[in-house]
């Protein structure tokens, strides 16, 4: 798909993260418990960095790269 319909690298992977999230908030939905959501600034820093930072630029950068070689 990617060669007779080329898209820049963030385009394809927004889609790939907006699917992700959706699975994620309606698998909460149906299993999380409200009770036992971080309850400090802190708690919520280290769960953003975790899913932005080592998570999604890595994995960005990780298939980045492999598309380079």
């Amino acid at each position: 798909l990617m060669e007779t319909r080329p898209m820049p690298q963030h385009n394809a992977f927004a889609w790939f993260y907006l699917g992700a999230f959706l699975v994620a908030v309606i698998a909460w939905f149906l299993l999380g418990n409200a009770q036992k959501m971080p309850q400090t600034t802190l708690q919520w820093g280290i769960l953003v960095f975790l899913g932005v930072v080592a998570s999604g630029i890595g994995y960005f950068m990780w298939n980045y790269g492999a598309t380079q070689v």
